[in-house]
């Protein structure tokens, strides 16, 4: 054969493959076979897919215990009311399912959750066939992990089993389905590997503020328990005050006890420890002798009761709300603004002090030296207003002597005001009190005293209106009053105090 016809055919020969490859490429798309396995292999498989209509139960056990999510069918009452008027006599009724686990009170049930747990029986689908595996242990489905049995409403059942988690991050789980011997891979719900705790709600509560005043405000509130230091009872008035009545009676310290009211604005656990509320239950978890116990009332919202345990290792405490059926987990930082709390942390500080500006005369006796002091007010015309008004003031000692009222008798009464309460005290002092100071008003009958007994070199006690013992001061500055009084008596300066 010549050269150039050999070199002739050998091209044409070429020409031939070349096209018979991009023929190939044509009728595959571009793809070689191995591609073309690991697209299909991306495709989801489905192991179940059902129908809600047709789904009666799922029965999930795992390693926190066994329970039934029940599906009960009902009409929608929309439907039903359709019907009645007869704008859809012939349309078949609408239907809605309802979610609930025997054990799981419907008051704190979370629906939401079974129907996502239970979805499992509608669909399920593989990202992955791995085929039949005779090494089950490598894969979690030896004993797996968790049983999901799905009952229909025609009798009929499918069992998913449920392995480890796939390795890689990618979310998934092994699983088996009953009749079927490949492993798949799969997504799985958090809720089929937790026990029927996890279908209750965790808001336990949620307090709503006062539209004016902005406030939480209890009209009543009580706290008791193993770690409080003794009960205490507080009310709340019309006016937003609060006030002791139990165990000793004194005005409350208003910011404090509204912190406390505060934190409990909004109540939520961390979990749930068990749905079960009865007395072994209790009993298990440290219930039945509650650490804490808050009881209070909010105006127009209702009474409270929140129990407590002693705190747990991990700075937890099992809680009880009184009108649900479950134990919850919290933090105990939702109990420290109030749980410990003793007395004295709760009175308020201030002892008996009038507005100056209502006191009309103050009687005061010094170890069996009385002093009394008279004031006079008038109408200062370029200060009142039509709404509020404005007074002048003289004051004259029991002598009849005028004495200065803007520095030194204001000095003197800052002075005697200014003895706070630093030690809880109850018992009615014996003998005659070191100091009593009697007020009355411009504007009022009323009368009002306070008394100071000396209980040691350390401390006297305050006693009001006769008979209201509310704790101890420091004598310094019940003494600096009694040295300012003497000044102011004999008409002399008295210091500002500071």
């Amino acid at each position: 054969m010549k050269k150039n016809t050999r070199n002739l055919l050998l091209v044409l020969g070429l020409v031939v493959i070349l096209g018979a490859a991009v023929l190939v490429l044509v009728l595959t798309g571009g793809q070689e076979e191995g591609e073309s396995s690991s697209a299909s292999s991306t495709e989801l498989i489905s192991l179940i897919s059902e129908e809600e209509k047709n789904l009666s139960s799922v029965k999930v056990t795992n390693e926190n215990g066994s329970y039934i999510i029940k599906i009960t069918e009902q009409e929608k009452e929309s439907s039903s009311s359709s019907e009645e008027s007869g704008s859809s006599s012939e349309a078949e009724p609408e239907m809605e399912y309802i979610y609930s686990i025997d054990g799981v009170d419907e008051t704190v049930a979370n629906t939401d959750r079974m129907e996502t747990a239970a979805a499992i029986g509608l669909s399920l689908n593989a990202t992955r066939n791995l085929g039949k595996q005779e090494k089950l242990d490598d894969f979690g489905l030896a004993e797996p992990v968790s049983t999901v049995e799905v009952t229909y409403r025609d009798g009929s059942t499918k069992t998913v089993y449920i392995g480890g988690s796939v390795a890689g991050g990618s979310g998934g789980y092994y699983v088996m389905v009953e009749g079927d011997d490949n492993v798949y891979t799969a997504s799985c719900n958090d809720g089929l590997f937790q026990g029927s705790g996890y279908y209750v709600k965790t808001t336990m509560f949620t307090l709503q503020a006062d539209e004016t005043t902005g406030l939480i405000y209890a009209t009543h509130l009580k706290l008791s328990g193993t770690e409080m230091p003794e009960p205490i009872e507080i009310e709340g008035d019309d006016s937003y005050v609060y006030h002791l009545v139990s165990p000793k009676k004194a005005e409350a310290d208003s910011e404090e006890v509204q912190a406390i009211m505060d934190s409990l604005s909004s109540i939520s656990a961390t979990n749930v420890a068990s749905p079960d509320v009865s007395e072994e239950s209790l009993k298990k978890y440290g219930l039945d002798e509650p650490a804490g116990v808050i009881e209070f009332t909010v105006k127009d919202q209702g009474s409270y009761k929140l129990s407590v345990t002693a705190k747990n290792e991990d700075g937890t405490r099992y809680a009880l709300l009184d009108g649900t059926k479950a134990i919850f987990i919290i933090n105990d930082s939702d109990v420290s603004t109030w749980l410990g709390r003793t007395v004295l942390s709760l009175q308020s500080t201030l002892n008996l002090m009038p507005m100056i500006q209502n006191i009309k005369t103050m009687t005061l006796t010094v170890d069996g030296k009385e002093y009394a002091f008279r004031l006079e007010r008038e109408e200062d015309p370029e200060s009142s207003t039509e709404d509020n008004k404005a007074y002048t003031y003289k004051v004259f000692n029991k002598d009849g002597k005028e004495l200065d009222y803007e520095e030194n008798f204001k000095h003197f009464y800052r002075s005697f005001i200014t003895n706070y309460i630093i030690e809880d005290y109850r018992e009615m002092p014996e003998g005659d009190p070191y100091v009593t100071c009697t007020y009355t008003y411009f504007d009022s009958d009323e009368t009002n005293s306070i008394a100071f007994y000396k209980v040691s070199d350390r401390r006297y006690c305050v006693v009001e209106d006769g008979d209201n013992v509310k704790g101890l001061i420091d004598p310094t500055y019940l003494e600096r009053a009694v040295e300012y009084l003497e000044l102011l008596n004999n008409g002399e300066e008295v210091p500002e105090v500071y």
